[in-house]
């Protein structure tokens, strides 16, 4: 039970002495412990944190409220501990910490324990990226306010949660917990539903899952969740419970429970459920694979859509749904099973349709006779079940392996033909190709006695998400077991990642990587993200023990297994660098290469007709995803169209409702469009941005250069939507010019205007300068900067002082980063506009730093100084602004003559200073006794004014 404790008014004093509590932490470093509070001898929170090194910890004060902005993340980009205070009795929990604050844990190690967190709603309340690791242990979550976004969200990064309570509006929120690309361990805790994506592995404990309204309690796609003596809890029967798209799951001892769904666990899209002495509700398998092991079924198991389901053990049903059969399975699957338990008699309590198969060793009736148990089978089906038919089961061996082996059931088609079939991966199939090659000249070599050539088949799978690399490393493998490669009856096929093979004890990431080698010893072992095992900056890498164990067995048992190394092909080429024993004996390096328009269409019509859908036109489908794919910055490939595909099928499923069709199959070519226009810049139609830029004061030649540049852009997207062929044509730019001259406000306004005419995809602008961009280690510059360009990626990025990159020819630095520049420029100059803003004279000679520099930023803008008039224009708006009074003629006459005679050409700047100075007299002249008109600036101020600017 939760207690709120009660909020105290507060007032932070100017502290002279403030508690610090040092020790020696490891390595002889000093740790600091700062008091943080509202008392005397305690500290400002941010003063705190400005003064921490690494390793240090704040501890709050008792009954303290700590409160932040309520419309910007507080960052942490330091390794700290954050601890609050929690009294326990009788499985209460009383806070007295409670911090209203939204934190932003920028790739950082933070621990965080017995604190009560209340974020504000405009954003996520935790947010982890860039690598951060984080430990929660004995905290809350009241995230009760309307939001869009989550309690906690953790991008890229990991993190250990322990005792976690989350106290959610259950009808305001997509999900409390989200992991993208993110590693979390959860224990002893309650979240109200958890959405796990883009190859997010999870293990959760003893932790309770709960539904928001109208939802799923786990939603998990493309990655992996270990469950164990947990609860995953539904209501109603709209949504599942528990929601799997191509993901991995292993459960044990764990209660799925959602009364009266068919659907309480659903699966679809090639997922795979493993679940050991469970009971749940229901299973709803389409297109996947379901592994039981003595668990107790509610209500009703439906396997459907070439979906594949073992129990070992007895399957016990329990029957409880009263309008509900026991077990479906239709179009295709294939039950085996040890024991069925079945507790009544309905009509029928099987179904069996469409080519299918069950096949259970032997079965129990808890009503009375097995016999008198209903069966409905049609002719297309087999059933074998020795109490029924009197026929022994089929494949009597094929029923005793265990549940954790990983054998592939043998295939009915050909492997190689299945391989080839695959649309796209040329080079995959032609290196796969020479690979068998050379496996069948040296099994004629050994036959005629012959020393066989040498060959490791250790290889290295290196691609963007969704190529294809798990799906082909399995039927490789099969390839190669048909043609001898292994030994045994059966092909053996292991798919594991770092969590398989590390352990955080001394000694047992060896014990725990052998154990897994052994076990695919004799096949194929494919280690998905294997990059993940490199952790150079950790204090401890234990990856490096599983690399080495890895490297040890490939060498002693090279002839009698396979290993794969797949993942991104940036982070892989890094993970073989650091560790070249690696690659020494890995030779056969797989590239998987993005699909192609071409090929994403193919694959996107395969799936609707797989789907039962078809199209209304279909050559519109074929020009608006060709477009959509060539603009998109997600590069996850196949995932891409699946997912495109999925919402065209929500946006037909919307307009079938509103307008009351029977028609529920035909995708229309104004569903494509809701799709693709659902997410434009609307909340600001109103504003013409071409409008903005010619109300700007002067600059007339730039406004000039803006309406052709946007024109040409404009006509290219029109060509390139018709199929036509256009000339090379950038959009990266220069803006040159003196300081004040609005270089910034119109790189705004036209990134703005290419966002609402559909040239770029968001409406990101992104400022940075050297410091950005450069940073003081070799090596490192390079990445920082490819970090900030992918930050832009579908919008404008803004380089101010762009001339500061390059100091001299010394500056290895900068010209790292220009490098680095130039080279995105090239690979993505459809999906980024980069403008390089600086002085005209010090751009000029920062163009002669790289010969590449020229020739990929042909858009030159030169922004002209203001005149004397236009200068004074610019100084009564910004009065204006602010409603000051004044005699117009006599400042017009000051402004123009002190610009002409003065030597500062900063324009816009120089005549705001000139305002501030104005202000600043009449300041004065206030203070000093008439505090009744503050808006009037009277002829002695502007006397003063031009005493100072025109002696």
């Amino acid at each position: 039970m939760m207690r709120v404790i009660p909020y105290f008014s507060f007032t932070i004093f100017k502290m002279y002495y403030k508690i610090i509590i040092s020790d020696y932490g490891r390595e002889g470093f000093i740790i600091s412990r700062y008091k943080v509070g509202t008392g005397e001898d305690t500290w400002n929170f941010t003063a705190a944190y400005e003064q921490m090194q690494d390793g240090d910890t704040i501890e709050f004060e008792k009954n303290f409220i700590l409160t932040g902005a309520n419309n910007s993340y507080y960052t942490i980009k330091k390794n700290i501990n954050l601890v609050g205070l929690v009294d326990e009795d009788d499985n209460n929990r009383t806070f007295s910490t409670t911090l209203k604050i939204n934190f932003l844990i920028d790739n950082a190690t933070v621990s965080i324990e017995g604190l009560w967190f209340e974020p504000f709603s405009f954003g996520t309340g935790l947010w982890l990226k860039n690598g951060a690791k984080m430990t929660l242990k004995n905290c809350h979550f009241n995230f009760l306010e309307e939001s869009n976004k989550y309690a906690l969200f953790i991008d890229n990064s990991s993190a250990v949660f322990e005792d976690l309570s989350i106290a959610a509006d259950s009808s305001k929120s997509y999900a409390t917990l989200v992991t993208n690309h993110a590693t979390l361990n959860l224990r002893n805790s309650t979240v109200f539903k958890i959405a796990i994506e883009g190859g997010s592995r999870v293990e959760a404990d003893n932790t309770i899952f709960k539904e928001m309204e109208a939802d799923n309690s786990i939603n998990i796609k493309h990655s992996s969740l270990k469950l164990t003596n947990s609860e995953v809890e539904g209501t109603g029967t709209k949504y599942p419970a528990f929601w799997s798209d191509e993901a991995t799951v292993i459960s044990k001892n764990s209660i799925y429970k959602q009364i009266g769904s068919d659907s309480c666990v659903y699966l679809k899209s090639n997922s795979e459920f493993s679940s050991d002495s469970d009971t749940i509700t229901s299973i709803d398998a389409k297109s996947s694979r379901v592994i039981l092991n003595q668990v107790i079924i509610n209500e009703i198991i439906s396997i459907a859509d070439r979906s594949y389901l073992y129990s070992k053990g007895n399957l016990k049903f329990l029957g409880q749904n009263a309008k509900k059969i026991d077990l479906y399975v239709g179009d295709e699957s294939t039950v085996n099973a040890d024991n069925f338990e079945l507790s009544r008699f309905f009509s029928p309590n099987v179904r069996l349709k469409n080519n299918s198969l069950l096949n259970v060793k032997s079965l129990i009736s808890n009503a009375g006779a097995a016999a008198d148990l209903n069966w409905e089978i049609d002719e297309t089906c087999d059933c074998f079940i020795p109490e029924k038919t009197g026929q022994k089961p089929v494949s009597e061996n094929a029923l005793d392996k265990d549940i954790s082996e990983e054998e592939v059931p043998e295939e009915t088609i050909d492997a190689a033909a299945q391989l080839n079939e695959l649309i796209g991966l040329k080079r995959v199939k032609e290196e796969i190709d020479k690979m068998v090659k050379i496996v069948k000249v040296n099994q004629q070599r050994v036959a005629q006695g012959l020393t066989p050539i040498k060959q490791s088949l250790h290889s290295v799978f290196m691609g963007n998400p969704g190529t294809g690399k798990t799906t082909v490393a399995r039927l490789m493998g099969q390839v190669l077991f048909e043609n001898g490669v292994f030994s045994g009856d059966k092909f053996i096929y292991k798919e594991v990642s770092e969590t398989d093979l590390v352990s955080n004890h001394v000694g047992e990431t060896a014990l725990k990587t052998t154990n897994v080698l052994e076990s695919a010893r004799g096949g194929l072992l494919f280690i998905d993200e294997a990059y993940t095992l490199n952790k150079k900056d950790s204090a401890t890498n234990w990856g490096q023990e599983a690399i080495d164990t890895i490297l040890k067995y490939m060498e002693d048992h090279r002839d009698e297994i396979m290993i794969v190394f797949a993942g991104y092909t940036k982070e892989m080429e890094e993970f073989l660098r650091t560790n070249p024993g690696l690659e020494s004996r890995v030779p056969n390096k797989l590239i998987f290469d993005d699909y192609t328009a071409t090929e994403i269409i193919t694959i996107g019509e395969q799936i609707l007709a797989q789907e039962q859908y078809t199209l209304e036109d279909q050559a519109y489908y074929e020009k608006k995803v060709t477009q959509a794919y060539n603009s998109s910055m997600d590069q996850s490939n196949a995932r891409w169209i699946r997912n495109f595909n999925e919402q065209l099928m929500k946006c037909l499923a919307l307009r079938v409702v509103d307008e009351g069709s029977d028609d529920i199959t035909t995708i229309k070519n104004v569903d494509i469009d809701q799709l693709l226009n659902k997410d434009k810049f609307n909340d600001d139609a109103d504003i013409d941005p071409l409008a903005e830029l010619n109300n700007l004061i002067g600059i007339h030649q730039v406004k000039d250069q803006v309406a052709r540049f946007v024109d040409q852009a404009l006509v290219n997207k029109l060509r390139e939507d018709q199929g036509l062929e256009n000339a090379s044509f950038t959009l990266h730019s220069l803006f040159m010019g003196n300081p004040g001259t609005g270089k910034t406000t119109v790189a705004r306004l036209l990134g703005q205007a290419l966002y609402q005419k559909d040239i770029i995809r968001t409406k990101k602008f992104i400022e940075v300068s050297r410091s950005d961009l450069v940073a003081g280690y070799s090596g490192q510059t390079a990445i920082k900067t490819h970090e900030v360009l992918q930050s832009a990626l579908g919008g404008v990025l803004f380089i101010d002082e762009a001339y500061s990159l390059y100091k001299n020819e010394n500056d290895t630095f900068g010209l790292e980063a220009i490098d680095e520049i130039l080279k995105f420029m090239e690979d993505y100059r459809d999906k980024i506009v980069i403008i390089l803003a600086g002085y005209t004279r010090e751009m000029q000679d920062f163009l002669q730093a790289n010969s590449g520099l020229n020739s990929r930023i042909p858009n030159r803008f030169d922004f002209e100084d203001y005149s004397a008039a236009e200068i004074a224009e610019i100084g009564r708006l910004q009065l204006a602004k602010n409603k000051y009074q004044y005699n117009v003629e006599s400042y017009n006459q000051i402004v123009e003559a002190a610009y002409a005679v003065s030597n500062d050409r900063s324009n816009g700047r120089w005549v705001r200073n000139l305002n501030e100075r104005l202000l600043g007299i009449m300041s004065s002249r206030i203070a000093s006794g008439n505090y009744n008109d503050l808006t009037t600036v009277i002829d002695e101020d502007l006397a003063a004014l031009r005493k100072e600017y025109l002696r």
